[in-house]
């Protein structure tokens, strides 16, 4: 499964794009962030229609809490390395 991120002020295309993506996914997982702004929280909001399964890895509290299946506070880099040792993935 390729991983894609995307940092954007986004454009009706972009968003629909998104939106697509997220349609044929079999989860949203949001990483390092709050989810404060609206042009990342609405795939949230999308999420939750479609009923996809959603997660977050951040440190806090996020605008899309009550909304996540799954939610990991924790530092990011150190929860990153140790899942990715435990999956036995070289990734540096």
């Amino acid at each position: 499964m390729p991983i894609a991120a995307d940092f954007f002020a986004p454009t009706k295309e972009t968003v629909f794009s998104a939106i697509d993506a997220l349609e044929g996914s079999d989860a949203l997982l949001c990483i390092g962030t709050s989810l404060q702004v609206f042009s990342g929280f609405r795939f949230n909001r999308h999420a939750r229609q479609q009923q996809i399964p959603q997660a977050a890895l951040t440190q806090g509290v996020t605008r899309a809490d009550e909304m996540l299946d799954l939610k990991i506070d924790a530092e990011i880099n150190h929860t990153l390395e140790e899942v990715a040792n435990l999956l036995g993935i070289d990734w540096r």
